[in-house]
């Protein structure tokens, strides 16, 4: 519309035509205007998406920037004559790629957080059950040495084989069914000595009785 030579041109041409080229003319004029309503729509809206970009963006919505900046990319490269110094095509381009690559970033890092979590509550839950085992064999052990003290050997080399079925290499177990072993082998010889003496008691005294009648 800023044409003068155009403008003059078809001024010429308007005598020519007569009132037939004033419909012609406001034809134009229409279109022209149409066209310029367009772009300045075309404008604000890229506009409108670009700020909705940078607004998810600063709130880490990096799914939602991207989408905007996508639709502010797409306005532009069909509408080039609406790009300013501030806003065209490369600089929509640039937060769009900036926004893709904060959002592979914020990924792999919530990743590693979720894989640290998991390492720390895998960590505790062993903890816990080792601390549950230690406690269940120190409770068995305190129970066998109680039976020890009170001569029950053969529920105390119970109670240290079922410490040794889940700790093997438990030394105090070991010494502790091995003493009870000995202990309960010398109250045996032991039980065995006295019911021999008794026996050969009652049959001396068989014998004397029987001597008596004779």
């Amino acid at each position: 519309p800023g044409n003068q030579d155009a403008r003059e041109r078809m001024q010429k041409v308007e005598a020519m035509l007569g009132k037939r080229y004033a419909v012609v003319a406001d034809t134009l004029q229409d279109e022209v205007e149409r066209a310029m309503v367009k772009r300045a729509q075309a404008r604000i809206e890229a506009e409108r998406f670009d700020i909705l970009g940078d607004t998810s963006l600063r709130k880490g919505e990096y799914d939602d920037a991207i989408q905007n900046y996508r639709s502010a990319e797409m306005i532009l490269r069909y509408n080039p004559l609406i790009a300013t110094e501030s806003l065209d095509e490369q600089i929509i381009t640039g937060k769009l790629n900036s926004a893709i690559e904060l959002r592979e970033e914020s990924r792999l890092e919530n990743e590693r957080l979720a894989m640290e979590a998991a390492r720390v509550a895998k960590e505790d839950a062993e903890r816990r059950e080792t601390e549950y085992r230690e406690g269940r064999l120190i409770t068995l052990f305190n129970e066998a040495s109680q039976a020890f003290l009170n001569e029950d050997f053969e529920r105390c080399e119970s109670l240290c084989d079922v410490i040794l079925m889940e700790d093997s290499g438990n030394e105090a177990a070991t010494q502790l069914r091995e003493n009870s072993m000995q202990a309960r082998h010398l109250t045996t010889a032991e039980r065995n000595r006295r019911d021999y003496k008794e026996q050969w008691l009652r049959t001396m005294n068989d014998l004397e009785q029987l001597n008596v009648i004779q």
